[in-house]
């Protein structure tokens, strides 16, 4: 009997998903616990700070969660500490900033927060990922998932939750530097700051996420409460599939350089019915949500159950793009992901902005669901083109 082996790479992103899976169920439970331990007006709050501090994060990160892996593999060892260094002085003024703003507006507890802003400069899991050592990049998110379970148990307000999810994050970043430890001796070469990259992701994470900031500034820190902590499940979702993503830029990024003209086409075509695959298969999850709402969260969170079902369809859609994005990181066609993904994100804000204040967190949810597929129908129709260019330049 013929038994086939499963491909080196492919044992590996399994194994990366699977740690990062753990990991996530730990972060999923601990936001869990918050959620149930923290006023709800407190954890709206939280959670609005949060995302702030999330997406200054993903600004001092340069990007290099996603396209970290594909420079690893195609760029000097100067150059990668370069991106080290810069993220890291990104992620210092950044974090002073944040804290200087919540201590001037008078929320001084959510000043804790900044930590996470810092730590996402200091990861290196994208240096792991890129030499193959997909195990180890996995263990500061498990690290991270398993403190925040730990130490949400003990939090009841908005500074013993702020200094939960600080510690988390403490915990993965010095983790990670650690486990990736870079010469202290070598010469860094400047890094040109990868615009579109960055542009990429922050409109990705607009379209995940600022509707919980919207629902806060038009309509109740309370409902935006309610929705950030609904979303977490569809979030959970997207972020165990989108793993795959940052697990196959590498593998990817070397099947793609060598790759002839009909070969990227071909791959093109199986992103797109892979993705198709897996956003059917997510589809079921839609009503499961409805009843995982008030055993996640608890009887305060029932009015979140339509939202949450609505939230699951995006997470579908989201799902679709997974392949494709994968493919589109690693030919390198940042500039083309990034001018897709900012104009349907453009989109959605204009949308929530009429949506929220009349059908609130469900009209929230709803146009967060049309506008992942409009990205995934947009994403489609120029994969096919970009493909077949040059890789290893942004367009």
């Amino acid at each position: 009997m013929t038994v086939i082996a499963m491909p080196t790479w492919a044992s590996k992103a399994v194994a990366y998903v699977g740690a990062r899976v753990i990991g996530q169920g730990a972060e999923f439970l601990g936001w869990a616990l918050l959620a149930r331990n923290v006023p709800l007006a407190d954890f709206g709050r939280i959670s609005v700070a949060f995302l702030v501090a999330r997406y200054l994060g993903l600004i001092a990160d340069r990007g290099a969660f996603l396209r970290g892996p594909r420079d690893v593999v195609g760029r000097s060892e100067a150059e990668v500490l370069g991106l080290v260094s810069v993220r890291l002085r990104t992620g210092m003024l950044l974090t002073l900033a944040f804290v200087a703003v919540a201590v001037a507006i008078g929320q001084a507890q959510l000043a804790w927060l900044g930590i996470c802003i810092l730590s996402r400069a200091m990861v290196r899991d994208w240096i792991a990922l890129g030499r193959g050592r997909s195990t180890v990049a996995a263990m500061p998110a498990l690290i991270q998932g398993v403190t925040l379970a730990l130490a949400a148990l003990v939090a009841s307000n908005a500074l013993q939750a702020s200094a939960a999810i600080a510690s988390a994050y403490a915990a993965a970043a010095v983790a990670s530097m650690l486990l990736n430890p870079v010469p202290r001796s070598s010469g860094t070469e400047r890094v040109k700051p990868d615009g579109w990259t960055l542009l990429a992701v922050v409109a990705m994470q607009v379209l995940l996420s600022l509707d919980a900031s919207l629902i806060a500034w038009r309509r109740s820190v309370e409902e935006a409460g309610i929705y950030a902590a609904v979303y977490r499940l569809s979030t959970a979702v997207m972020t165990t599939v989108g793993l795959f993503t940052t697990a196959l830029v590498g593998p990817v990024t070397r099947s793609y350089l060598k790759a002839t003209e009909t070969e990227r086409k071909t791959l093109a075509r199986r992103a797109i019915s892979t993705g198709m695959l897996v956003g059917a298969a997510l589809l079921p999850l839609a009503p499961i949500a409805y009843f995982a709402v008030p055993i996640a969260f608890g009887e305060a969170f029932e009015q979140g159950r339509a939202a949450g079902c609505v939230l699951m369809v995006s997470a579908a859609a989201n799902a679709m793009m997974v392949p494709i994005l994968t493919l589109y990181f690693a030919a390198g066609k940042d500039r083309l992901l990034a001018t897709s993904t900012t104009a349907v994100a453009f989109a959605l804000i204009i949308a929530d902005l009429v949506a929220i204040p009349k059908f609130g967190m469900n009209g929230a949810a709803a146009v967060s669901a049309v506008a992942q597929l409009t990205l995934w129908a947009l994403l489609v129709t120029r994969i096919k083109g970009a493909v077949v260019y040059e890789p290893g330049r942004s367009r």
